[in-house]
């Protein structure tokens, strides 16, 4: 080999964060040829490296360390997933994801309780519990807000009605003539 020699380096990824293969390729111009050179060899498990997308190591370390975030699940040293939509996970690690509570709702990978909002027709704070609007109320989205109350003479056979358009003349009222929606 003389000085036209072209050295590149190529790092291979493998499964076990404390080993690192590469090769090393060195291409000489005046005989157009190229040869290889193949290494493995092992790093410290203290030494740095990258965990999967939404985990991270808390400050451990070893091939093992990376752990889910909050909001995901998986073995620790794996590529977590995230908490399905209706679920959330306040730890971080390999721990299951909770159910949100009855009448909650959560996005895909919700990372606390507080994160499961009362559904429509039910009120109370993130996290629940969350009550039912009673028949003269109701709650078209989600989250803490109050229930509204019905117009006047107006409620429902059930609660936890979603809309306003769900008010209806209540037991002993009709609507007024004339097109208008109110009770009399």
């Amino acid at each position: 080999w003389n000085e036209q020699l072209v050295p590149y380096v190529f790092l291979v990824p493998v499964t076990d964060p404390t080993v690192v293969v590469s090769w090393t390729s060195q291409f000489n111009a005046n005989e157009d040829n190229e040869a290889w050179s193949i290494t493995a060899f092992s790093i410290s498990p203290d030494s740095c490296f990258s965990c999967p997308t939404n985990s991270g190591t808390d400050g451990a370390t070893g091939s093992t360390a990376c752990v889910a975030d909050k909001g995901y699940t998986g073995a620790d040293g794996s590529t977590p997933t995230a908490c399905l939509a209706d679920t959330f996970k306040d730890t971080t690690g390999n721990a299951a994801c909770f159910k949100c509570p009855a009448h909650t709702t959560s996005q895909c990978g919700s990372n606390s309780s507080e994160a499961c909002l009362c559904d429509e027709g039910f009120s109370g704070p993130n996290g629940g519990p969350c009550l039912s609007c009673n028949k003269t109320q109701y709650k078209d989205e989600k989250g803490s807000a109050l229930c509204e109350t019905c117009p006047a003479d107006k409620g429902s056979d059930s609660a936890g009605m979603i809309s306003l358009d769900s008010c209806v003349c209540l037991p002993g009222f009709q609507k007024k003539k004339g097109g208008t929606t109110d009770c009399e």
